[in-house]
């Protein structure tokens, strides 16, 4: 997870945008990074921080995109998630 400063271009208070890890307005991007090669190959977003937890992102769109047998390599936060 990363932080990404958002505060004066979507107003302090915003609640959408209010991340509760970082206590601050921000944004939300998912990123896959090959192992092997450590190339980008997935970037989706941005979301509003406080309305997208990780695990949502990845099951609105990551997961449907994973070929049969294909998988991810993530944080504790994916425990579970089989696509």
């Amino acid at each position: 997870d990363c932080y990404c400063a958002a505060g004066a271009a979507l107003g302090a208070n915003g609640k959408a945008f209010q991340s509760f890890k970082f206590r601050k307005s921000g944004l939300r991007y998912e990123l896959a990074i090959c192992i092997a090669t450590g190339w980008i190959v997935w970037i989706f977003g941005p979301l509003p921080a406080g309305d997208w937890p990780d695990i949502e992102i990845f099951r609105l769109c990551l997961k449907h995109m994973l070929e049969e047998n294909e998988r991810v390599e993530a944080d504790d936060g994916y425990i579970g998630e089989d696509p």
